[in-house]
């Protein structure tokens, strides 16, 4: 039983290798994989941008907003609504974030039923965004 669970695990990490191998393969430059994640990303394609901010996040595990942009991937693209937190919760510890982090990161909590700290970054959001952000993300509702 556990040794199947190991195998399965290993497959599916090894899966995950290949593919994230294989999509960086698909751009000749690394600012093709950055342009390319982040147009899916403002078109709100979660699920295609998550391997590519997974591949950018492994490259640059510090970078702000490539943790908020794949926290709000995994928010989306997968049902482990919880593992978003780490990402989102690391770019949100920090001021100079895009404000977009503060919501994305609301939102993790609202969704883990955690609806204090939820309250909390919805207003930091609210307090940093611009009126184009507010009015796309309403977060009144």
């Amino acid at each position: 039983m556990i040794k199947e669970q190991l195998h399965k695990q290993l497959f599916i990490f090894i899966a995950f290798l290949t593919l994230s191998f294989s999509v960086y393969a698909q751009y000749s430059s690394e600012e093709e994989l950055k342009a390319a994640s982040n147009e899916f990303f403002e078109t709100e394609q979660y699920i295609e941008a998550l391997p590519l901010f997974s591949q950018l996040l492994s490259l640059y595990p510090k970078d702000l907003n490539y943790n908020y942009k794949y926290g709000a991937c995994l928010l989306f693209a997968t049902r482990d609504k919880e593992k978003s937190l780490k990402y989102l919760k690391f770019a949100g510890s920090k001021s100079t974030v895009d404000p977009l982090a503060y919501y994305f990161l609301a939102k993790a909590y609202h969704f883990n039923y955690e609806f204090d700290p939820a309250i909390v970054y919805y207003n930091k959001f609210k307090g940093k965004a611009d009126n184009k952000q507010l009015q796309k993300y309403n977060v009144e509702r």
